[in-house]
């Protein structure tokens, strides 16, 4: 485990490009009360000393606990040790902070009461934990209502897809260290996720293509993923034959496995979430077949001429426009070439990009137009809604309906459209994929609760639409999410920055 990581490490890997632990501290410190975080496998503390550095006037109680006593941290007081080897702040300023609490102990048993903690974050432990899911429920145990998880899987390779699984102990090629199945077949985790999701809690991955799963607590309550630990398949990754790290597949950390029950599966099933990571499989897998035969290697090959031309063309002086658009153009042609393009968009004029974004916060709510690309919403205009009586909706074509459920999906994301009138809406019988709709309702996390649906009249123009608040935010990466939907941003994307303000 790495014990240098400070809080911008930390910030990065829960959400690149975004300050996503002071955000959350800051819209919990709005309500006017005292609130406390834990960090779980603090580590020397380094980032738990920035923020009760920060946050020291705030009334901010921050508690950090590591597993075993000893390097890095043997005692609270090896925190003022920390401090100062970082250069903190001076020695009297030192003198008159409150150093956080130090525990030592299992973060899948802990030891505080329910209900105790407004902000949990773990970047960088639940790899090394045996039984991840009883971290899980753990952390959601020790939330407060209305508090927030941030919990770190891992990075590439988690995102392993609906199907058949391999002979074991791998289970499948992708190096993931959380495996959910049922029998001989793989469920994918982020399908899973949306089995628990509900009136007590959410969860979702809110970080492509890591895996950071956000917990939000809505009511007192225990968390059960009904999830049997499996101990004969969960082994460390060194035994699986991973860590090829020229492909990203890091070798470290414990492989957890799990048995879904047969009632979650059917429920998975009945609603197509695992048809629609099926199809998502398939579409990855035509790709991969195609780079791996004779006709690919050429393709490769041209591709990465391309990205060689594209470089030197634009080392010359660049703008943030220029750059962000060659960077949209050659990831379509080499992941390679995206990335060193971004890089040197980065370098080139990181304020231009970072500021067409900086004036908006999570919670404010926006109207997004767009088209949606796989998962993600490419924005065509971003504009502030200041109007306190609109109601947030959805805009787009129908990927399924589920009438027995009173349930709609569009836009990846699921509406429940149960309707106390039937004058509020057409009837879902009626409705069918493809079918354009306009849902009004109450955007939450992952899904929407609808108070009126109503057919929109077909366009040659293909435009979907979402108006919420936004959840998270990352300035710098022109990324936000409403909803659970990632919008991503670009130079061509209109940027209302006067109602930003």
């Amino acid at each position: 485990m790495a014990y240098d990581r400070n809080l911008a490490s930390i910030n990065r890997k829960l959400l690149k490009g975004s300050e996503i632990l002071q955000d959350a501290i800051r819209e919990r410190l709005a309500g006017g009360k005292s609130i406390a975080v834990l960090d779980i496998g603090c580590g020397t503390g380094v980032a738990l000393l920035e923020l009760a550095w920060m946050f020291r006037n705030e009334g901010v109680r921050f508690v950090g606990i590591n597993k075993d006593a000893g390097e890095p941290l043997a005692s609270r007081a090896d925190f003022g040790h920390t401090a100062r080897q970082i250069g903190l702040a001076s020695e009297n300023e030192l003198a008159r902070l409150e150093l956080p609490e130090l525990y030592f102990e299992d973060a899948a048993r802990m030891h505080f009461e329910d209900n105790s903690f407004d902000l949990v974050y773990a970047s960088s432990v639940l790899r090394f934990v045996p039984d991840k899911a009883r971290l899980l429920e753990e952390v959601a145990r020790v939330l407060k209502p209305g508090g927030v998880a941030l919990i770190r899987v891992g990075s590439k390779g988690w995102e392993y897809p609906y199907g058949p699984a391999s002979n074991v102990p791998e289970l499948t090629t992708f190096a993931s260290r959380w495996v959910l199945k049922h029998e001989n077949e793989l469920i994918p985790l982020e399908a899973f996720l949306k089995l628990t999701s509900g009136d007590s809690f959410d969860l979702v991955v809110i970080n492509h293509p890591q895996c950071v799963i956000r917990i939000t607590k809505h009511l007192k309550a225990r968390l059960d993923l009904k999830l049997r630990y499996v101990p004969e398949l969960s082994v460390p990754m060194t035994q699986l034959g991973y860590g090829d790290e020229e492909r990203g597949l890091s070798k470290g950390g414990v492989r957890s496995v799990y048995d879904v029950t047969p009632a979650q599966y059917r429920w998975l099933t009945e609603r197509g979430l695992l048809n629609g990571t099926h199809e998502h499989r398939t579409e990855h897998d035509d790709q991969t077949d195609v780079s791996r035969n004779s006709l690919g290697v050429v393709w490769g090959a041209l591709q990465r001429a391309a990205a060689f031309v594209a470089v030197l063309f634009y080392t010359a002086p660049m703008t943030a426009c220029a750059s962000a658009r060659t960077l949209a153009v050659m990831h379509r042609f080499h992941w390679k070439g995206a990335i060193v393009l971004g890089l040197l968009a980065l370098v080139s004029m990181p304020a231009m990009k970072t500021g067409r974004l900086s004036g908006y916060r999570v919670g404010q709510r926006v109207n997004i137009k767009g088209r949606r690309r796989g998962r993600c919403l490419r924005a065509a205009k971003i504009k502030m809604v200041h109007h306190r009586t609109a109601e947030d909706h959805l805009e787009g074509t129908v990927d399924g309906v589920d009438p027995a459920h009173h349930t709609i999906s569009l836009l990846g994301v699921t509406a429940s459209a149960d309707l106390p009138s039937p004058d509020t809406a057409v009837p879902l019988t009626v409705l069918k994929p493809g079918t354009r709709v306009r849902v009004r309702g109450r955007c939450g996390d992952r899904d929407f609760v609808a108070s009126g649906i109503k057919l929109v009249p077909e366009s040659p123009i293909l435009i979907e639409e979402i108006q919420g608040p936004i959840q998270v935010i990352a300035p710098a990466a022109g990324v936000l999410q409403v909803s659970g939907i990632t919008i991503v941003t670009d130079d061509e994307t209109k940027i209302d920055r006067l109602d930003a303000r």
